[in-house]
This record gives C-alpha cells, structure tokens and sequence, in this order.
C-alpha cells in the first residue's frame, strides 16, 4: 500500500483541478476518480517514485472478475493482510469484504424514552378517531 503524501505529487491540469479538486494527485486512493486511465497510471507512477525506493515498469489495471481468472492460472496470492487472494474469493474480497472491513465505526445514536417523547411532541400527523370521523364539523 502506498502511503499519502498529504500534498500533490504532480500538478494537474485546469480541468482536472475543476472537476476533481487536487484530491487524485493528494491521495491514492483517488487516482482513479480521473475517468482517463493514462491520467490515473501516471498518477500511479508519480505516487510511486515520490514514497518507494525501487523503480516502477508501468501501471496495470484488472476488474475483479477478470483479476480472478488471471488468479485462477497463476494461483492465489498471499496478501499481507494475512488473506489469501484466490481465484474463488477475489470478487467477494475486493468488490464487498474490503469495504465491510474498513468501514468506520457508526456513531452511537442517542436513545429518549419512547413514553417521554410521545407525552411532549405531538405526532406529525395523525388519522382522527372514530368519533372525530363521525362528529360533524361546524
């Protein structure tokens, strides 16, 4: 995983900026909200000589179907997660899992007591009772 360098490793163009802010060229994770795949590989690439040692050859991109049929020749992957990135368990993992995992905790919602609330608010609307329905109105 690359770390964020918290300011942008390139400057983008004007049309980038407006659309995107400096959010692609700032965080990783946002290269590839540049719907422009040589834009977001670059960016990759820039991201990459900015915070690691070794060179770079290029940038690949792969959905995680297609990433499991690759794994499915060449066989699984040990992440350093501790998971194992398999043929069967690449979709689940990078499309829903990843999420579940990293998802931030919701915050706890204050709770009223429901006796309490209803005695001093009046509901929102109400439907009348039988005897209002049948009371004729003046």
């Amino acid at each position: 995983m690359l770390p964020n360098t918290g300011e942008p490793v390139t400057t983008l163009d004007a049309a980038t900026l407006a659309l995107f802010s400096e959010k692609p060229a700032t965080y990783y994770q946002n290269v590839t909200s540049v719907p422009d795949f040589a834009t977001a590989a670059q960016l990759l690439q820039d991201f990459w000589k900015r915070t690691q040692s070794t060179p770079i050859d290029g940038v690949i991109s792969a959905d995680p179907v297609a990433l499991s049929y690759l794994l499915n020749a060449t066989g699984p992957l040990s992440l350093r997660t501790g998971d194992t990135l398999s043929a069967d368990n690449a979709v689940q993992l990078l499309l829903n899992e990843v999420y579940l995992r990293t998802a931030p905790t919701p915050p706890r919602r204050r709770t009223r007591s429901r006796t309490r609330s209803s005695r001093s608010r009046p509901p929102l609307c109400s439907t009348p009772s039988r005897r209002e329905r049948a009371t004729p109105r003046s």
